[in-house]
């Protein structure tokens, strides 16, 4: 091969990388634009599909799909949508994977999450590609920090405040505390003791523990021993470190009755905390569970209600900032979720956004009877 063949070569084999790379960014997005006459919308949802949450992570991944569904059945829409799944094992290093790959590859045009330890790693990526990131049960505010990070779960404050005036009254003053190292967590035990010094309420105790561990016994052991005289624990942890914790009290013989912020949800072992009460987020609406009970006969668990109302809040955004010819601009999306107001869905009616970025619900309390989430008597 002479020199000049040599070089026509390598100048071919340059366009090329360059066609192929050009098709990797961009092909994906061009293939979705002219469905029917209209450009594609594409969300992006980084959730738990596989690992100890995907009892939760599934359910939100079917309700995404059904709101869509519901969507599509108006006939209405300015653009075509679709909904790209990738799965994070909630896991906050591979979420932040899943996002970089959403948003260079898939080029996606909006962002949902789910859960605090997936948000928090998120939102700065999403922050500084200026994409619209709306979190699911995110209880740590942090998670909605910046302008285009938002969040749709009850705040931790209203829980937390909740808890303390249930507690008190029930005549249980006096409390012991063990909580998960762990984000979400933290921003609900943090609530509650910024909250205490009004509440009349006593914590005895406050053992914090690192998740991940298979023997509780030390810290439910010193709890005990430091606090013999508590009406009640707050027991704040994920599955399936909760799971251990309450299996070991009991073992150690402790009578004590249990509460929680959310916890109780976020098991798929409700027998655990049989007739045992706690605060949970908002209700979910009657017509959701019937809808999503006909089609998944198991039913919505927490935070399915959520992940339903994330893809019509993004759709409401970009069918309302759109004129159906080009699709709306990062900026104009995300003023529409900073403002919006009056939205009726699955975990409520007359939804709006606060200052901070957080869609505002109203916390509950629920009990567990016959191993199901019921509303407390």
């Amino acid at each position: 091969m002479n020199k000049k063949s040599l070089i026509i070569w390598i100048i071919a084999i340059i366009i090329m990388v360059i066609l192929v790379g050009a098709f990797m960014v961009y092909g994906n997005k061009s293939a979705n634009t002219a469905v029917n006459g209209k450009p594609t919308v594409k969300i992006g949802a980084t959730l738990a599909l596989t690992g100890n949450l995907a009892f939760l992570g599934v359910p939100a991944k079917n309700a995404m799909l059904m709101a869509l569904a519901d969507l599509k059945k108006t006939g209405n829409l300015k653009y075509n949508y679709n909904i790209i799944f990738e799965d994070d094992k909630f896991d906050p290093t591979t979420a932040v994977t899943n996002v970089n790959k959403l948003i260079s590859v898939d080029n996606v045009n909006a962002i949902t999450s789910f859960g605090s330890p997936a948000g928090d790693a998120v939102s700065p990526v999403t922050e500084q590609n200026k994409i619209v990131h709306l979190n699911n049960i995110a209880s740590d505010p942090h998670v909605a920090i910046g302008d285009y990070n938002f969040v749709h779960w009850t705040p931790p404050a209203q829980e937390a405040s909740l808890l303390l005036s249930e507690l008190k009254r029930r005549g249980l003053t006096n409390v012991v505390l063990l909580e998960a190292n762990h984000p979400g967590v933290l921003a609900v035990t943090n609530a509650l003791r910024q909250q205490l010094p009004s509440s009349g309420i006593n914590i005895l105790d406050i053992e914090r523990f690192e998740p991940g561990q298979n023997d509780y016994r030390t810290v439910i052991q010193k709890a005990e021993s430091k606090a013999p005289n508590a009406d009640i624990w707050i027991t704040e942890a994920l599955s399936p470190d909760l799971e251990i914790v309450v299996k070991e009290i009991k073992e150690a013989g402790i009578k004590k009755p249990l509460t929680s912020v959310e916890a109780f949800e976020f098991s798929d072992q409700p027998q655990l905390f049989e007739g045992n009460w706690f605060v949970d987020s908002a209700d979910t609406q009657q017509w959701f569970i019937d809808e999503y009970t006909q089609k998944y006969p198991s039913g919505p668990k927490t935070g399915t209600g959520n992940a339903y109302d994330a893809v019509k809040i993004l759709v409401s955004a970009f069918e309302a900032t759109g004129d159906g010819k080009t699709v709306p601009t990062e900026a104009a999306v995300q003023k529409y979720m900073a403002s919006l107001k009056g939205y009726n869905g699955a975990m409520g009616n007359n939804l709006s956004m606060n200052p901070d970025g957080i869609v505002i619900t109203q916390a509950t309390v629920k009990m567990i009877k016959g191993g199901k989430v019921v509303n407390a008597q």
